[in-house]
């Protein structure tokens, strides 16, 4: 039984180069994909001397979960240090809603999340306070093997204690600016 991985690739590029490279990657036979072609992706993109290739600037990635939910990530783009990038356009301000984003140079999700536990218990719900501190170990160091749905949860909630922490911070500059 051929237990191989359908791939496909979606462009202006020639798609059966970018197919060939990959087979020479990870054979022919009983592919078991990871992010190779995500990795052979950015390499073709970041390459200024293909002149003929039509595929520039920061990649869209996205996943397809088997249930048929989608989700797209962002990335930094040009590398690991460059600015973070949605949907192929750069991200400006207050626009950064994007839960996770990709390292283009390791494929890998950037960790976004405080490794210390916070100290944000008069900002929460007892509900809350429960999920947090699932997230964190008994030495308050974030847990590694947090699934993505913890994480955008995790995330989450982290903004809404900092926008209640914002709210706090305007009412005490309202009410000294008031005073005479």
């Amino acid at each position: 039984m051929d237990d191989s991985q359908p791939v496909c690739f979606i462009g202006d590029l020639e798609s059966d180069d970018l197919i060939l490279e990959l087979y020479e990657e990870v054979g022919i036979k009983d592919i078991k994909l990871d992010m190779q072609p995500l990795k052979l992706l950015i390499n073709k993109i970041r390459d200024t001397s293909l002149l003929s290739s039509g595929i520039r600037g920061a990649p869209q990635i996205g996943k397809v979960y088997r249930s048929g939910n989608c989700k797209v990530f962002g990335v930094l783009w040009q590398s690991s240090n460059g600015k973070p990038h949605y949907q192929g356009r750069p991200i400006v301000g207050i626009q950064n809603l994007v839960h996770q984003y990709f390292d283009p140079d390791t494929c890998e999700l950037i960790n976004n999340l405080p490794d210390k536990k916070p100290d944000i218990v008069k900002f929460l719900h007892n509900d809350e306070i429960s999920f947090v501190n699932l997230c964190y170990n008994e030495k308050d160091d974030l847990k590694v093997d947090l699934n993505e749905f913890q994480r955008g949860k995790l995330h989450e909630i982290l903004r809404q204690v900092a926008y209640e922490q914002f709210l706090t911070a305007v009412k005490i500059i309202e009410q000294t600016e008031a005073q005479p």
